[in-house]
């Protein structure tokens, strides 16, 4: 069985069998298996919400990455109050020991209506639950424990998915500078046969520039036969 914890910081990552409940920002879960697992299904279930009109809210899954050492996007979802939903994995083979769902917005009731709040506005609250607290911005705040109540989540441990190795190249700033030279024998092709260089000291000419940041190279390999590659960069 799992243990509940709850925190205020995302700092600490949780230990095996252990599920963190973190209030921070619009709320984040994350827990932690003791074997690298793989997500076979995922379902959504309704939320209550105390708002006069059906609405949805964005989250987002997450998977840690030891070779990264940071958190990295494995899929989006709506969370709804009228509707339920499976999500399909994505199809590449992704297993990991820590996961994590982050709400990415909070709610606003004015006269029935629903949108995204802003730091700027100053709105009244209509309607409020148990699970929904207010701050400042007076904006409804889905309280992070309700995802663990609308969330089923189905696991697999495959030791043939789990990778071998894993190599991780990150290149911060590359920059390609593609030349020109004249020929120091002064000929020229056939089709400018009939032109003549002019005697000039050599010159270099910068024809292309290709500036590349960020590259990232990240290779996982299962076996012999079986690896995969992936590049990232802008």
């Amino acid at each position: 069985a799992f243990q509940f914890v709850y925190l205020n910081s995302e700092s600490v990552l949780p230990m095996p069998y252990q599920v963190q409940i973190i209030k921070k920002n619009y709320g984040i879960i994350c827990w932690r298996y003791p074997q690298p697992r793989q997500m076979t299904s995922i379902h959504i279930y309704p939320v209550p919400m105390p708002v006069s009109r059906p609405i949805h809210i964005r989250c987002r899954m997450e998977y840690f990455s030891e070779t990264h050492e940071t958190f990295l996007h494995y899929c989006d979802f709506m969370l709804s109050e009228t509707s339920t939903k499976q999500l399909t994995p994505p199809d590449r083979p992704i297993c990991a020991t820590i996961w994590r769902v982050v709400i990415l917005q909070s709610l606003i009731s004015v006269d029935g209506t629903c949108f995204e709040g802003s730091e700027d506005e100053d709105l009244s609250i209509e309607y409020l639950q148990s699970d929904f607290k207010v701050d400042e911005n007076n904006d409804f705040i889905l309280h992070p424990k309700v995802l663990v109540g609308c969330m089923r989540i189905d696991t697999v441990f495959r030791a043939e998915k789990v990778p071998k190795l894993q190599l991780l190249l990150c290149c911060q700033d590359i920059e390609l500078n593609f030349v020109n030279q004249t020929d120091n024998t002064g000929e020229l092709p056939k089709q400018l046969n009939k032109y003549r260089l002019r005697q000039t000291p050599n010159i270099t000419q910068t024809f292309l520039t290709v500036h590349v940041e960020d590259l990232q190279m990240h290779s996982r390999i299962y076996s012999r036969n079986d690896f995969s590659l992936q590049t990232e960069m802008r």
